[in-house]
């Protein structure tokens, strides 16, 4: 398979990365520790500046692909897979639920109440772990939203100015 990727390097304009990339996958296979455990898969990622290689425990299709960036995708299923997975995925703005099985994409899942909880639950948790009295909890929500604000815009405004000022009054 190393034949195949620096055939398919030679085949491309780029000769100083072949040059220094060829360099590092005899290097590689030279080394007596690469060989000790092989896993039941392999992944080489090379460039011009270094090689990464992960074992896996799963049992691949060989792939070889030469490009600008990194084809990751057979291996995301190699290392969650063949088990389904839920991911819950919570922001400022929201939560969502994601299903990911071996046998179809990723999907999203309606769960009832999950927009509703995905504002007071995360705020909760948080005021109850900062000392936060249950009474100021919208404070401290309009807060967090004016300083995470703050790191989206160059230019602070009146909204920032007030709530910084309250905040520095509260304390």
């Amino acid at each position: 398979m190393f034949g195949s990727a620096l055939d398919l390097l030679r085949a491309g304009e780029n000769k100083d990365s072949l040059t220094a990339i060829e360099s590092f996958l005899h290097e590689l296979l030279e080394t007596p520790e690469f060989w000790f455990d092989m896993g039941r898969s392999l992944a080489i990622f090379a460039t011009p500046t270094s090689v990464l290689e992960f074992r896996l425990p799963n049992d691949l299709e060989n792939h070889v692909s030469v490009s600008d960036r990194f084809a990751i995708t057979p291996l995301l299923r190699a290392v969650t897979f063949p088990n389904a997975a839920l991911v819950l995925a919570i922001s400022q703005d929201g939560a969502r639920r994601i299903e990911v099985s071996a046998d179809r994409p990723a999907q999203e899942i309606t769960v009832p109440g999950m927009p509703a909880l995905a504002y007071p639950l995360p705020v909760i948790v948080i005021s109850e772990l900062m000392g936060v009295p249950a009474e100021d909890r919208d404070r401290f929500k309009l807060w967090s939203d004016v300083i995470v604000s703050q790191t989206r815009t160059s230019a602070p405004n009146e909204d920032h100015h007030a709530t910084n000022q309250e905040m520095t009054d509260t304390s």
